[in-house]
């Protein structure tokens, strides 16, 4: 063990020596690295084409791992990854005398993990799949050498929100931002409001992915809730909740999520779906019901106790019979003089793999601009310019201490 303490004082008293290397921004080392992966079925070089469509997938394994060792003179000071189907946690690891010591460790429930520590010529990652073996699924991996982070590459995440103004309830990864426009920026970055974005499903691993990105490209650094209920194709919500395990249990989840977030105001999409997606309806359909729900402390006990029960000011439905219009195209000093819907549109841009369509335009047809006042605990909208007319600044996260 001495000698182990020894060799990590030596690691140690390396980085302060490279201090002065960390001003530059680190580059991606990756194609400087001879990485193996023990039994990955010839799909190695997926998680590393920089094309988020296709991932690495080992065979199962109750503690897989991934060796590197750099070539050409290079070290590696930090580790990306975008993991697919089965987020793990992970520990960077290096070989001393034949054993493996500990240097650096990741363990979030987040699809992107970023790891920096000394830096390296050879080390492994060994992933920690629980009590029972998992498929190491990667979709990309990024090394770095020595500087600081590359914020164009990198998203560093944030817990989810503890207790949020907006809700945003969407049904899959991309309409938050197809049919709602600039509403998310606005919001969380414009106005500075605390802002919470939830799917009802994931789609697969690389929606996420996707989402991921766009969303910090919106200037979210709270971590969206990304619902694992299944996509389906379908014109009715009775199809979707069949599909979820009924009416009911959809209910129930989305109550959860109210509990959870404690929301101000609710967003979500049109009572018919846009393009008459059943999720879409599904989701308008179950919201309209939980709001009444979370506020009834007899409504599912379980998370009643745990979060208390939740009285939500206001539900907006995306268009509807008599909406009101908010626009997304005045220039803000807080989005860099870019309006709302400009900086939505170019994260949208991030969903490279979407066969959804383009973002909508704000005098299109279903404009993201329109929104119905379905329920109110706050009394109606009279100047219908804002989502949050009629809720006091005191009652918003902003505004607390």
């Amino acid at each position: 063990m001495k000698r182990i303490m020894l060799f990590l004082l030596a690691l140690a008293a390396t980085l302060l020596l490279c201090a002065a290397a960390l001003a530059d921004t680190a580059q991606d080392v990756t194609a400087s690295a001879q990485i193996t992966v023990p039994q990955n079925g010839g799909t190695l070089g997926r998680m590393l084409d920089r094309d988020r469509s296709t991932a690495l997938q080992a065979e199962k394994n109750r503690e897989p791992v991934v060796e590197v060792s750099m070539q050409d003179g290079q070290v590696c000071s930090a580790v990306y990854i975008e993991f697919g189907n089965n987020i793990m946690p992970f520990t960077v690891q290096i070989d001393y005398n034949g054993e493996w010591v500990d240097l650096a460790s990741w363990n979030q429930p987040y699809a992107q993990a970023y790891v920096q520590f000394e830096p390296l010529t050879q080390f492994r990652l060994r992933f920690d799949t629980g009590d029972k073996p998992l498929q190491l699924f990667i979709r990309e991996l990024y090394l770095f050498g020595q500087g600081e982070r590359d914020d164009s590459l990198v998203n560093i995440w944030e817990s989810s929100v503890q207790k949020a103004d907006l809700l945003v309830l969407a049904g899959h990864p991309g309409d938050e931002l197809q049919w709602f426009g600039g509403l998310v920026p606005y919001y969380a970055v414009g106005k500075g409001y605390s802002v919470a974005v939830a799917t009802m499903t994931m789609v697969n691993s690389c929606r996420r992915l996707e989402m991921l990105n766009a969303m910090h490209a919106c200037g979210l650094r709270s971590y969206p809730d990304i619902g694992m209920f299944e996509d389906l194709k379908t014109t009715q919500a009775s199809k979707a909740f069949s599909q979820w395990g009924g009416i009911e249990a959809t209910d129930r989840y989305v109550v959860q999520l109210l509990r959870r977030y404690q929301p101000e105001v609710v967003v979500t999409h049109a009572i018919e779906g846009e393009d008459g997606h059943g999720v879409h309806m599904a989701c308008a359909r179950s919201l309209l019901r939980a709001v009444k729900k979370a506020a009834d402390v007899n409504y599912d006990p379980a998370s009643a106790s745990m979060y208390g029960a939740w009285q939500v000011k206001k539900l907006y439905l995306h268009e509807g019979d008599s909406p009101i219009r908010i626009s997304w195209s005045t220039p803000l000093e807080s989005l860099e003089g870019k309006t709302a819907y400009q900086v939505a549109w170019e994260a949208y841009q991030k969903y490279e793999t979407t066969t959804a369509g383009a973002m909508v335009g704000e005098s299109a047809k279903h404009s993201p601009c329109l929104y119905t006042l379905a329920y109110t605990a706050v009394g109606e909208d009279k100047a219908g310019n804002d989502l949050f007319e009629n809720i006091p600044e005191s009652d918003l996260t902003t505004a607390q201490p």
